[in-house]
């Protein structure tokens, strides 16, 4: 698949291109930080932007979402089930992002198929733009993550800026058709702009402010889960959910039905593993009554159940978390103190 340069003149020609025949989502500013949206125009692109404090996989995994609606009639009931499948395009989501989604497909296309998921999914095309300059909390590198991408990460296509034009590498069909209906937009790129990428994403990465060193991480938290460490680190912990809601890898959600006499709907919302009613079993006990319970469970999924089961953590490095939590709890500084208490005792 050949790789083309596309000036930045012309950007308001592709991205016109790509409102043909879906619906356009992409970062525009909105009281002064970037948001993703859906556009009506090229110019409310906001290109100069860092990461967005709301992930755009909010697009495939909403905050809430109608499943479906009820009517009873006679002994009978009619359900109407709510589908959604529009064309997406989501322009400008960052690697750590499209790395989120695969491991969520993980989820959803596991041995249970979420057709709701499925179908956004499937419907939407992700047009990465690669980071050049990572953001004060970022350590997407730790997990391979970012800044750049390769081919297995989903995107059907990754934007670089070159300063005068942007550097567009195809990774699947969907990003070849695409590249082909707007191949009178952009030339060829050379060996040299190839290089000149390769050279960006090796900046970006040694640029990263902080690291996880995830060696060995698994096995020192099977030594610490009655640990007293957690009651110190938990201490801090407000149980907000602020961390839990801008995760692009959480998941967590639950569903509720809202009636009126005959009819009805059932709703999916998200839910965060932090909340104490999360754990709230229907006889009234808990199996996590306080936050230290919670807080664990959390990075024990993440960190140490995930790796084990899948081979990699539940976690991209975006920071989103570190930017959020109005106590500041690190953690990257919770993960590295729970190694170094392993090698404390031993």
């Amino acid at each position: 698949m050949q790789d083309t340069l596309i000036h930045k003149g012309r950007i308001a020609e592709f991205i016109h291109e790509l409102m043909q025949d879906s619906q356009v989502i992409a970062p525009v500013s909105v009281g002064g930080q970037a948001r993703f949206k859906p556009i009506e125009s090229p110019e409310e692109v906001e290109w100069g932007y860092g990461n967005t404090t709301v992930s755009p996989t909010e697009f495939i995994l909403p905050h809430s979402e109608s499943l479906f609606q009820f009517e009873q009639r006679g002994t009978d009931f009619n359900l109407t089930y709510n589908i959604d499948n529009v064309n997406r395009t989501i322009l400008g989501i960052r690697p750590c992002d499209v790395s989120s989604l695969r491991m969520l497909d993980e989820v959803f296309k596991g041995k249970y198929e979420d057709p709701y998921y499925l179908s956004r999914r499937n419907h939407t095309t992700l047009i990465a733009m690669m980071c050049l300059e990572p953001g004060g909390s970022c350590f997407c590198s730790s997990f391979g993550t970012g800044p750049g991408l390769d081919a297995e990460a989903g995107a059907d296509l990754l934007l670089v800026d070159l300063g005068e034009a942007f550097y567009v590498q195809v990774f699947t069909e969907r990003g070849q058709t695409i590249m082909e209906r707007v191949a009178s937009m952009g030339t060829p790129a050379t060996s040299a702009d190839r290089e000149q990428v390769e050279v960006l994403a090796v900046q970006a990465a040694s640029n990263m402010p902080r690291t996880l060193d995830l060696e060995g991480l698994p096995e020192a938290m099977g030594q610490l889960f009655e640990s007293a460490y957690w009651d110190k680190i938990s201490r801090k912990c407000l149980a907000c959910g602020a961390c839990t809601y801008l995760c692009p890898v959480c998941y967590c959600f639950d569903v509720f039905d809202t009636c009126s006499q005959a009819q009805g709907e059932r709703v999916r919302c998200w839910d965060a593993c932090t909340f104490k009613s999360f754990a709230l079993l229907s006889g009234g006990h808990n199996p996590r009554p306080s936050i230290k319970e919670s807080y664990r469970q959390k990075m024990y999924h993440k960190f140490k159940f995930a790796i084990e089961r899948h081979g990699y953590a539940l976690c991209v490095g975006c920071g989103r978390c570190l930017e959020a939590c109005p106590v500041d709890m690190d953690i990257v500084q919770v993960l590295s103190g729970a190694k170094s208490q392993v090698v404390e005792v031993v």
